[in-house]
């Protein structure tokens, strides 16, 4: 009988690209760059990671659907998109927008905030928009976070204790993301976030610090989740990333703000090139008896 000889064929070659990693935010843009877009991008370059965003509010105001698909498509026609999270979106019809553009993503490594209620705790979405994020967009998420007061909310259950919060992620897994993550930050003592993955839980902690309940803690904490994602961790390993990432940002917010202070997901960074300490130049105004402006106090075109 002859010998028969296979030849393994060539595989093709590899193109190895040397870049920063992309991840794409959506949600809202405060001005005062508290939480929503611009803290997101500082959480993102704080782990290396670059930052492409898309409003879908813009203080306060909701952005029409096609403003929304116009700004993803110019970002996919600009870079890659290693990883996205979605935040507040805005009503029914822009929930189901977003879900389908991310559904023509080719493999999208999803991180959803929903964002239901505000820093107070209040609901500011409605119940359809609940049921839109449950229908249209956890089935394409990779994770979903929810904190135990929105889960509480959401399936009118307390989250009280483990066994809750166990109760509260197998329902959202339900709708079909791979991760589900509840949040223990807004319980009293101490913090315990529970991720289930339909197969297991797993419970990450973190020391409070005292003294510091700053709003927006979450935001922080998801969106260096996505930028961990678009780097190349696992789920567990960037949930792990994103827990330590907090309490540093914590600790170094920012002071200067009327009120309140805000976290700062930059904060180590300001520190070691010592702008904490640099001392800022502030114009004062001279006193005047008079009341009345001279010419030397408008500054020369």
């Amino acid at each position: 009988m002859p010998t028969i000889e296979i030849v393994p064929a060539e595989a093709p070659p590899v193109a190895v690209v040397h870049r920063a990693a992309v991840a794409v935010y959506f949600g809202e843009l405060d001005p005062t760059g508290r939480a929503g877009l611009l803290a997101d991008a500082r959480a993102a370059a704080a782990r290396a990671v670059r930052a492409a965003v898309v409003p879908t509010f813009l203080a306060g105001r909701p952005v029409p659907a096609d403003e929304i698909s116009a700004a993803l498509e110019q970002v996919r026609a600009s870079m890659p998109i290693d990883a996205v999270k979605a935040g507040r979106l805005g009503g029914t019809g822009t929930v189901r927008s977003v879900a389908e553009e991310l559904a023509a993503l080719a493999h999208p490594r999803l991180v959803v905030d929903p964002g239901f209620l505000d820093a107070r705790g209040e609901p500011r979405v409605s119940d359809a928009v609940v049921a839109a994020f449950r229908a249209h967009l956890l089935p394409l998420a990779l994770v979903v976070i929810v904190n135990v007061v929105e889960a509480e909310r959401l399936f009118g259950r307390p989250c009280e204790d483990r066994h809750g919060m166990l109760e509260a992620a197998k329902r959202l897994f339900d709708d079909g993301p791979t991760w589900v993550v509840v949040t223990g930050g807004r319980r009293e003592g101490h913090p315990v976030d529970l991720v289930f993955d339909g197969t297991g839980t797993l419970e990450l902690g973190a020391d409070r610090i005292p003294g510091l309940r700053l709003p927006h803690t979450g935001g922080t904490f998801t969106a260096v989740l996505a930028a961990e994602l678009a780097r190349g961790l696992c789920v567990p390993a960037a949930l792990e990333a994103a827990r330590a990432a907090v309490n540093p940002s914590l600790a170094g917010a920012a002071r200067f703000l009327l009120h309140p202070p805000a976290i700062e997901p930059l904060a180590a960074h300001y520190a070691a090139l010592g702008l904490d300490a640099a001392p800022v130049a502030v114009p004062v105004p001279a006193a005047r008896g008079d009341g009345g402006q001279h010419p030397g106090d408008r500054p020369a075109p």
